[in-house]
């Protein structure tokens, strides 16, 4: 007979989260659950009060929604039992009570053991699993050039969602050729290219991916002869994204208009103009980096179209990143940043609910 999750009767939906990361109340709207877990006593609270019992102690202890909120580290030796233990007896507390999360691991075994916990509270079908098949996928870089709100749409937010993933990828370190200044001219060379890489297809209005922008720098000009030159023009992505780009902001207003010429410039002028040693070791740092990314599996899973994103956690989805990094070994790694990183974006600009 499988454990009773909240020991008071029939679980409720709820949402997963590995026990390292923070844990989110989810906006699953349903009639008000009659299991213990969202009454403090014998008065019920409202849905996801921050003093709802989570897990029942005894003589007046627990653990609390708000206790979830400030986050959970387990400690012990190698086989002392944090996930059969502490791990266990929260995760069935987060599932039946309705959160959403991100679940992240290392042993293969663990999406398992998830997804039993999920069918014994009832959480079955808010299971997503994102595995090597590709079935789930999630284009992060459209998803941040797409996203609604204000600071929506900006290509410096863009330009800064990759350089965050590609440093902690590469933990940390730039392209170097000596100390100190040269290091920084380098990033900072890097970075001016992927800004104006980027613009490109979003002033062309196509869709953001890495195998996209890869294409843009290996077929971009390196002499201003192919600029005229008709089989690099017929052939060339960047050439064609160019246009693309010039005919979208024709009409646009004017600061549209002088983005796209910025851009032009760049990559008509600036580019080819750049001594070839300096060009080489730009767009070579920019391929080592993007590389992981544009090759199977986290090809399918990062750089196609996106159905899965971190928002619908929000709404009562177990994401579970199926890639253990036991087994996966850097893909796994790879695709674990990569989750974690935007969702910790996406969670710190959501708003509230009041």
């Amino acid at each position: 007979m499988p454990p009773d999750p909240c020991r008071s009767g029939q679980g409720s939906r709820g949402l997963p989260l590995t026990p390292v990361f923070p844990v989110l109340a989810c906006r699953i709207h349903r009639p008000p659950p009659t299991i213990f877990g969202v009454t403090n006593g014998k008065k019920r609270l409202p849905e996801f009060h921050p003093q709802t019992v989570l897990r029942d102690w005894g003589n007046g202890e627990g653990f609390r929604l708000v206790d979830a909120l400030t986050g959970v580290c387990v400690f012990g030796a190698t086989g002392s039992g944090k996930t059969s233990g502490p791990a266990k007896h929260l995760a069935y507390g987060y599932l039946a009570a309705g959160f959403g999360g991100l679940v992240l691991y290392a042993k293969a075994e663990e999406r398992r053991q998830w997804e039993k916990w999920a069918a014994e509270t009832g959480r079955t079908d808010d299971l997503v699993i994102v595995d090597a098949s590709g079935n789930h996928r999630f284009n992060f870089m459209n998803w941040e050039a797409s996203r609604p709100g204000e600071g929506g749409g900006f290509t410096i937010n863009i330009v800064n969602l990759l350089d965050e993933i590609a440093g902690a990828i590469s933990g940390g370190t730039g392209p170097s050729e000596g100390g100190g200044g040269t290091d920084r001219f380098w990033q900072d060379a890097l970075h001016h290219m992927n800004t104006n890489l980027v613009d490109l297809p979003r002033l062309a209005g196509v869709e953001i991916s890495l195998p996209l922008l890869s294409d843009i720098v290996k077929t971009a000009p390196y002499d201003k002869a192919q600029l005229s030159d008709a089989k690099w023009l017929a052939k060339s992505a960047c050439a064609a994204i160019l246009k693309e780009a010039n005919d979208a902001t024709l009409k646009a207003d004017a600061g549209i208009r002088a983005d796209f010429e910025d851009c032009q410039k760049y990559w008509e002028v600036e580019f080819p103009n750049l001594s070839e040693k300096t060009r080489s070791i730009i767009t070579l740092t920019f391929s080592m980096l993007a590389r992981p990314l544009v090759t199977q599996p986290l090809r399918k899973l990062f750089s196609a179209d996106t159905n899965v994103k971190p928002e619908d956690a929000f709404d009562g989805k177990i994401i579970i990143v199926d890639l253990p990094v036991q087994e996966f070994r850097l893909v796994g790694r790879i695709a674990n940043l990569t989750w974690k990183y935007c969702f910790q974006v996406a969670v710190l600009r959501r708003t509230p609910l009041m």
